[in-house]
């Protein structure tokens, strides 16, 4: 999905669900393994869509990602995992 020029990526709005399905399916089309698949789906089960779920959110934007990353990922001594999950 290529972004059009002038085009503030802040207000795009998507359904994580949908948003998440479209992710497989690249990864699918672009033959990633099935054990990184399900990596990225345990990641974003146990990361963003968990976040998602306390805050009662279904609509993901840039703004709530960076919100996510501010509050659950720790900002120093960044390990492998932590920069897996973003």
């Amino acid at each position: 999905m290529a972004i059009l020029p002038g085009l503030n990526i802040y207000h795009m709005e998507r359904d994580i669900n949908q948003l998440i399905q479209n992710c497989l399916q690249f990864f699918s089309d672009n033959c990633y393994t099935q054990h990184r698949i399900d990596k990225y789906q345990s990641l974003w089960k146990c990361g963003i869509l968990r976040y998602m779920k306390e805050k009662d959110l279904t609509r993901y934007t840039p703004s709530l990602g960076q919100q996510y990353i501010a509050d659950c990922i720790p900002s120093d001594n960044l390990r492998h995992d932590d920069r897996e999950k973003i």
